[in-house]
């Protein structure tokens, strides 16, 4: 593992020990971070940089949880080494990362995986079943309440975390990519404009989206509402059926005038599901869940959203 952030530390590292991983090899920017997880989790070795981690023998997974501008590069090198890599999203901060790290995927006989979580939930599964036998395209209106994040935080930094439509918005691309089965090829973003320096513009946008099979999307996504509100609701329609996910823990399907409701104990996006995925697909030389090509186009609209929003014209994936 190289990186153990608060992301690792409450969701990767206890969903890889509960699908019985070994762990092997950790290293972070604090030597006392590695040292403390490493502990937790049983680690043998702590080490002092990202290539100790890769180029260790007994490693053929590598997990980078990293902040973002390290993802590229990173998954990039373990790739070349023939490691099995899980990268946190995002794949990629700029079009020149992303090539490089997929033509180094191209070439490896490893796998790449990116976190992208969602679509390995249950009520995800559930939907896309719902619409199994459609011949119509889909129309989806996914509205997040994402919460502010100050201008200072390294999140927003372009050059370290490439901004939250790059570092989240890509979420719930790839969620309608596995709801359609069908890659993005055009978006439009619009944003708000204040003039209170403390609110980051583009992070509150609406956008929308654009699939190749005729289906098409809108992301609300919002970061100056209260907290109160559930973060995430997804509504899906389509040849005369509605399907209504509300947080990932509970959804509402209507389908011949009747409605059924299901109810999760917990919420579930998918995160454990999604580690089981990874770690079956290295056990059973299973394909990765998610193409290349798929990867490339999550990517690839994310980038398109900012140029929409800085030209303000809808920009072809």
């Amino acid at each position: 593992m190289i990186g153990a952030g608060g992301y690792a530390k409450a969701m990767l590292l206890p969903n890889l020990k509960a699908s019985g991983v070994e762990f092997q090899t950790i290293s972070t920017a604090s030597g006392v971070t590695a040292h403390d997880i490493g502990a937790r989790y049983g680690f043998r070795r702590y080490a002092s940089s990202a290539e100790d981690v890769i180029a260790d023998p007994e490693v053929n997974l590598v997990v980078i949880a990293t902040r973002h501008d390290l993802h590229a590069e990173l998954a990039q090198r373990a790739l070349e080494s023939g490691r099995h890599t899980f990268v946190e999203k995002p794949l990629a901060l700029t079009e020149q990362e992303l090539d490089s790290v997929l033509a180094a995927a191209a070439r490896s006989e490893a796998r790449l995986m990116v976190g992208y979580n969602r679509r390995f939930a249950p009520l995800a599964r559930r939907a896309r079943e719902f619409f199994r036998d459609r011949s119509a395209p889909l129309s989806i209106s996914y509205r997040v309440n994402a919460g502010r994040i100050p201008r200072e935080h390294w999140v927003q930094d372009p050059r370290e975390g490439g901004g939250r439509i790059v570092g989240e918005v890509c979420h719930f691309i790839d969620f309608m990519q596995f709801l359609t089965a069908s890659r993005v090829t055009r978006v439009y973003g619009e944003a708000i404009t204040s003039r209170n320096h403390q609110i980051v513009d583009e992070d509150s946008v609406f956008i929308t989206l654009r699939f190749a099979d005729g289906s098409n999307g809108s992301i609300a996504y919002l970061s100056e509402g209260d907290r109160g509100l559930a973060k995430e609701r997804v509504e899906i329609f389509g040849e005369g059926r509605s399907f209504v996910l509300d947080d990932f823990r509970s959804a509402t399907l209507y389908k011949g005038g009747r409605e059924e409701t299901v109810k999760l104990r917990a919420q579930d996006k998918g995160q454990a599901e999604e580690v089981r995925t990874l770690c079956a697909l290295l056990l059973e030389g299973r394909e990765a869940p998610i193409s290349l090509d798929d990867l490339a186009t999550t990517s690839r609209a994310t980038f398109r959203i900012r140029e929409s929003l800085r030209t303000g014209r809808a920009v072809e994936v």
